[in-house]
């Protein structure tokens, strides 16, 4: 009884006594597809297990390449084949992320990243600006790995896919953690991400996404140290 205003209280029921067990369950499948377990010990705090599946789009470029299925690889290149694309709503598109996509992506997103333009100037003249190498060579990632798949040599194109863990996936890791960065000094600064409405400023998806392009789905641990991203090339 709540004395000061003369009223009763009844405390409600544990969720157990009135949810069903198949309720009960599908609370529990909710609250786990809020994150990503790898089975490298890792758990992410968000979910990204659509954006770990790139994974999957490296092995199977490097199963057709294998096999001598050059047209099947180049389509897994170009249109994906495993990593969804989710709209606003959290509702899956038909729509996939490509690997192609990620290697185009330098010029339109990274101007600001140092690690991209760093390495853009690698590749440029030495009178070039940051500028100029970015403009030159912003899409060098995608180039490459497209002109491998265009050598109708399976010496040649075998290289592909690898080339797609080490050029592409790795600049678009390193550009997660740049974010991250970026996103946790705006918090020290004192923004809210909570109130965020948007969800452009998120530290903590924004690292959970760099884990995602490292480890990758399909990573196993040793002794085979199965994998198709950049923890397995670690582990090579």
């Amino acid at each position: 009884k709540n004395l000061a205003k003369g009223q009763y209280t009844k405390r409600l029921p544990h969720p157990s006594h009135y949810l069903t067990v198949p309720a009960l369950a599908f609370l529990y499948t909710i609250i786990k597809m809020a994150t990503t377990s790898f089975e490298v010990g890792v758990t992410t705090l968000t979910n990204v297990t659509a954006l770990s599946n790139i994974a999957l789009d490296v092995r199977d470029m490097a199963v057709n390449l294998k096999a001598g299925n050059l047209l099947a690889a180049q389509r897994v290149y170009t249109q994906g084949a495993n990593s969804v694309i989710y709209d606003i709503f959290g509702r899956e598109t038909l729509d996939k992320l490509t690997l192609k996509s990620m290697g185009q992506a330098g010029g339109d997103e990274w101007i600001d990243n140092p690690s991209f333009t760093f390495q853009m100037l690698g590749l440029s003249s030495v009178q070039d600006s940051a500028e100029e190498a970015i403009t030159k060579h912003a899409n060098y990632a995608d180039y490459y790995i497209s002109t491998l798949l265009n050598d109708q040599l399976t010496a040649g194109n075998a290289a592909a896919a690898q080339a797609s863990t080490i050029l592409t996936v790795h600049m678009n890791a390193m550009h997660k953690l740049w974010d991250g960065f970026i996103d946790c000094t705006l918090v020290q600064k004192g923004y809210n991400p909570e109130e965020d409405q948007t969800g452009k400023i998120n530290p903590k998806r924004k690292y959970d996404e760099f884990i995602a392009l490292y480890v990758g789905a399909g990573q196993t641990l040793g002794p085979s140290w199965e994998g198709f991203l950049l923890y397995a090339l670690a582990q090579a």
